[in-house]
């Protein structure tokens, strides 16, 4: 059986001073009024003891604002980026952004904007800018920008900005009820040195049956393997999967699949190109 997140933050809890990370450490922005309130409270419940008072909502940590437009000079002070960025950016597609909107995209993002582009390809080039060097990101989004052909500028900007972690594909799986979108859970390291030999671990999720342990996202995305590898070993859900090299990719959409089903692919892909000729 896998941790709960429960367990891992009570062997957390004693070693690191909760109130301290929430004042100093702890940064978020969202657009939904209520989002911002309801992560305040969480918050704030989650720093007190039983016999504590209920501290004031962390204002000047959450705010209820536009993030792709924000300002974050006041919260970065000389600092040159987040440590950690994590989200779910909004799932809406490029065809539903009103034109207005469009042309703010355009101007903020022009090395990625294309019109057809999803919300979430303009979340995950402002959530790279923010992250320091050895920073890391981790995002579920929608999975259209690994193969979209408006996405080739996106992908040229992560493979060129970032080490690419681990990237797990849940497929034709809908992992939110309603949203209709396929996701993934993409996490990335910003770095200016690539080697390589970097791999990429990719999983794919083939069955809701399977569940995700939620320790090894946290862990992964915060990179405190070691820190807490005795309290884990052997407790995390192992999905399996395989290891992709990311000199292998490029701004063509990324196929991620067991290395004898791309070999297949890559042959198809050769033949086509014969009989147009």
């Amino acid at each position: 059986n896998s941790v709960t997140i429960g367990t891992l933050d009570s062997w957390l809890a004693p070693r690191f001073n909760w109130k301290d990370i929430l004042s100093n450490n702890i940064f978020g922005i969202d657009i939904d009024l209520f989002a911002t309130e309801l992560a305040s409270v969480n918050l704030a419940l989650r720093s007190i003891t039983k016999t504590e008072k209920l501290p004031l909502i962390l204002d000047e940590n959450i705010f209820c604002k536009n993030s792709l437009f924000h300002n974050y000079d006041s919260i970065l002070g000389e600092s040159e980026g987040f440590d950690f960025v994590v989200g779910n950016p909004p799932y809406v597609l490029g065809d539903n952004i009103e034109e207005e909107e469009k042309q703010k995209l355009s101007d903020e993002f022009s090395e990625v904007y294309k019109s057809e582009a999803d919300y979430c390809f303009y979340f995950i080039k402002k959530g790279i800018e923010l992250l320091k060097e050895g920073g890391r990101l981790g995002f579920i989004v929608a999975r259209y920008f690994m193969k979209a052909h408006y996405g080739s500028d996106l992908r040229d900007y992560i493979l060129n900005q970032c080490k690419i972690l681990e990237i797990i594909d849940f497929g034709n799986i809908d992992v939110f009820e309603g949203i209709g979108s396929r996701c993934c859970i993409f996490i990335v390291e910003k770095t200016s040195e690539i080697p390589d030999s970097h791999k990429i671990q990719v999983t794919k999720v083939t069955s809701r049956k399977i569940k995700v342990s939620k320790e090894r996202i946290f862990i992964e995305i915060l990179n405190l393997e070691k820190l807490i590898q005795s309290e884990l070993e052997g407790k995390t859900v192992n999905l399996g999967g395989f290891y992709k090299n990311q000199s292998e990719l490029t701004s063509e959409p990324w196929i991620l699949t067991l290395p004898k089903k791309e070999e297949i692919y890559n042959k198809c892909k050769e033949n086509i190109h014969l009989l147009r000729l």
